[in-house]
C-alpha cells in the first residue's frame, strides 16, 4: 500500500461529504506475494535479492530484538505466516474514494529505491 495512497482517500474522507462514520479497506491493485515483492525489488535496485526463509522463532526473536514486545511480535509473524483472506483481497477503495488507480507496488518501491540500495 503505497503512503500517498492512504494520504489521498484520507484527504477526501477528511475534506468532502459523505464520509463521516465510514471505515475504509485499502489495498493496492495488487496481492504480491513475498518472493514477487522480492522479485521487483531485486529488478528496481539492479541486485539479486534472495529471500531467505528463517524459523517462527527466529522471526519472532529478531523482532524482540528491536524492543517488540513477545505478544506482538508472535502476532506481526503469524500474521505474515497466514495472512487472513482480507488482507490478500485487493478492493478499489482508493479508486472509488480518490478517483484514480491505486499506485502499485513497483511504483512504491522505484520511488523508494534508494533506501534499499547498498552502500557503496
Amino acid at each position: 500500500m503505497h503512503e500517498a495512497d492512504i494520504a489521498a482517500v484520507a484527504a477526501v474522507a477528511l475534506m468532502e461529504d459523505g464520509h463521516v462514520g465510514k471505515a475504509y479497506n485499502l489495498t493496492g491493485p495488487q496481492a504480491l506475494t513475498a518472493s514477487e515483492r522480492i522479485a521487483v525489488l531485486s529488478k528496481i535496485i539492479g541486485l539479486d535479492v534472495e529471500l531467505v526463509r528463517i524459523t517462527h522463532e527466529q522471526a519472532v526473536e529478531r523482532l524482540m530484538a528491536t524492543g517488540v514486545s513477545r505478544a506482538d511480535a508472535e502476532y506481526v509473524v503469524g500474521w505474515y505466516a497466514k495472512p487472513t483472506e482480507d488482507s490478500t483481497t485487493v478492493v478499489d477503495t482508493v479508486q472509488r474514494v480518490a478517483h484514480r488507480p491505486a499506485r502499485t507496488f513497483a511504483e512504491w518501491a522505484d520511488e523508494h529505491a534508494e533506501r534499499f540500495r547498498l552502500p557503496v
